[in-house]
């Protein structure tokens, strides 16, 4: 692991074997588990919004809890997932996130998607819409995060890197089994 993990606070869970069945919708459950005392609004608080930058291939929609206000952001107009015709809520790619400055406590995003073409359009255009000490939660495969794509947003003012979460699972399909995991980075905006 490169050195700008070594000393990030890491919350770590195990799913032991699977199969690469409903994979995805295990790893985010893990994840948006570790989530929840840092989305807890409290009871009769004012709900907190989130924003899912790429909708059609997470699964945060599946895990929102009490006092949370979900929009799913995707491209794409529709999606199948498990069998079951999902619009998103916003039809539009980050670099162009039709909502007001300074609107959303917490985005998710995929590290990989986010470094698709304009990577720093989406930073600014993430930046103009997350509230200050809002969240944003950036899901990276083991390859990503050792590689340290998490120190990208470091490039930018008034990110702080607060912690990571490890999902790791042993797949079992097949002949082979191969571990790996699956990485949550979590940073505060604090302009």
């Amino acid at each position: 692991m490169r050195d700008f993990n070594k000393d990030i606070a890491m919350d770590r869970f195990n799913l032991g074997k699977v199969t690469t069945e409903g994979l995805g919708k295990k790893i985010y459950e893990k994840g948006m588990e570790a989530l929840k005392g840092l989305m807890y609004t409290g009871d009769g608080a004012k709900p907190l919004k989130v924003l899912d930058l790429h909708c059609s291939h997470s699964f945060v929609r599946d895990f929102m809890g009490k006092g949370l206000e979900y929009a799913g952001l995707d491209p794409q107009l529709n999606f199948e997932r498990d069998g079951q015709k999902i619009v998103p809520d916003i039809q539009s790619d980050i670099n162009n996130i039709p909502l007001q400055d300074n609107t959303v406590d917490f985005m998710f995003a995929i590290g990989q998607r986010l470094a698709y073409g304009e990577y720093h359009q989406s930073i600014f255009e993430i930046e103009r819409v997350i509230k200050s000490h809002g969240y944003l939660i950036v899901a990276l495969t083991r390859y990503w995060f050792q590689k340290g794509f998490n120190q990208l947003l470091f490039c930018y003012h008034g990110w702080q890197y607060v912690k990571a979460i490890e999902v790791n699972y042993k797949i079992v399909d097949g002949e082979s089994a191969k571990e790996t995991s699956k990485y949550f980075a979590v940073y505060q905006y604090g302009k």
